[in-house]
């Protein structure tokens, strides 16, 4: 995967966010790196624009592994969106994180 541009690196108690835009295929998206808990079984990621903070439009995706980094594509530049993760233990969910905004450009 070729990186061009690498910008706005944010850090939670669970997440970290990079934002990315690939000139040659025009490609906008970003990687989240989740911080692994030792007490996890796998994690989730949910984000949608800012503004649709409603409970049904988030986009959730399942993560069993914090390794390899997970790659989302296909986001709309000029849009900020909100991303959240939280990690499935034994006891259940945790809460979601803390909220990362970052503006697709």
């Amino acid at each position: 995967m070729q990186r061009d541009n690498w910008w706005n690196y944010t850090v939670t108690a669970i997440l970290i966010l990079y934002m990315w835009e690939q000139h040659w295929s025009y490609e906008y998206g970003a990687v989240v790196t989740l911080i692994a808990d030792p007490e996890a079984y796998s994690y989730q990621l949910r984000w949608t624009p800012v503004g649709s903070e409603k409970e049904d439009a988030w986009i959730t995706h399942s993560i069993s592994t914090t390794r390899p980094a997970t790659r989302l594509e296909n986001l709309t530049p000029g849009t900020r969106y909100v991303f959240q993760a939280r990690a499935l233990t034994k006891s259940g969910f945790t809460d979601w994180s803390q909220s990362v905004t970052r503006m697709c450009t």
